[in-house]
């Protein structure tokens, strides 16, 4: 968690990533984003190459100051990067990429993970690559970089476990993750209703998540999951009332089974709020298999 106090501060690496900065575990790690920025540089290390993801630029010139301290330089995807989307389906991203500084330029690459930011952590990931590449030695190879994206597997993000009814689960935990999520899911999906199965932990932000979600889901279906920081349903419950028809149940197996009756052919199920959550569902559908 953040960096400072983080077991990755640990590792002697060969590069520090940074990948976003949000407003997450504000009680440890501050209730602004130049404090969390301040925690998350922590994990710099002397004279080792620093990698950043698109954070907000109050939150980067905290990172470059520490960076500036270790002696560390730093690389960012929106300075060192030229990126161009294609196309965005439930399939997958399409996108060209440049990283000018390493001669890198490759067009029309696939990406099987869905989501416009999952085209931001693929950019990231490239510039990683080709940073450890120079430093070791090695080259980048275009052949392999495409088999890669095309390949890659991350469960419980922006993934499809059934086509009828439509269900996407995605492990989105905080307001950050729900504003991609709400994103992604009026760009890239067609649906007449979007029903959403929903629990989330207590110590997250669940009425600004689900003040975010209001904007796409037309009903909700809210559930508390299994984790002993699971938020009740009734809070929940209470919550979600203020936007939209909303439907309590006991648990997030109950949920699912409740959106699958309310949901046509041509509606479209979401179910999110955690990881934990998310466990539980793909637990419940490889028993079902």
């Amino acid at each position: 968690m953040g960096g400072r106090l983080d077991a990755t501060k640990l590792i002697n690496s060969k590069i520090s990533v940074i990948t976003s900065i949000d407003y997450d575990h504000t009680k440890s790690l501050g209730n602004t984003l130049v404090k969390i920025a301040w925690q998350k540089a922590g994990i710099i290390k002397p004279q080792t190459p620093v990698v950043i993801g698109k954070i907000p630029k109050r939150a980067g010139n905290v990172i470059r100051a520490e960076a500036e301290q270790q002696k560390a330089s730093v690389l960012s995807v929106e300075e060192n990067c030229r990126v161009t989307i294609k196309e965005m389906t439930p399939g997958g991203n399409r996108f060209d990429c440049e990283i000018p500084e390493y001669n890198i330029a490759f067009t029309d690459l696939f990406c099987n993970m869905v989501g416009i930011h999952q085209i931001d952590n693929a950019t990231l990931a490239l510039l990683i690559a080709a940073v450890i590449a120079r430093r070791d030695g090695w080259t980048l190879q275009e052949k392999l970089t495409r088999e890669a994206l095309t390949n890659v597997i991350w469960q419980g993000r922006m993934q499809t476990i059934s086509e009828d009814p439509k269900i996407i689960i995605d492990g989105a935990h905080n307001p950050a993750g729900v504003e991609k999520l709400v994103y992604n899911l009026s760009k890239i999906y067609s649906y007449k209703k979007l029903l959403c199965v929903v629990a989330i932990l207590f110590d997250k932000d669940f009425n600004l998540m689900i003040k975010n979600l209001s904007d796409v889901v037309d009903t909700f279906i809210v559930s508390q999951s299994n984790s002993d920081r699971a938020s009740t349903s009734k809070d929940l419950f209470e919550a979600a009332q203020k936007y939209k028809n909303v439907i309590a149940t006991e648990t997030v197996q109950e949920a699912i089974n409740t959106a699958k009756n309310l949901a046509s052919s041509q509606d479209m199920i979401c179910i999110t709020g955690s990881l934990y959550t998310i466990k539980e569902v793909l637990r419940g559908h490889k028993a079902t298999k």
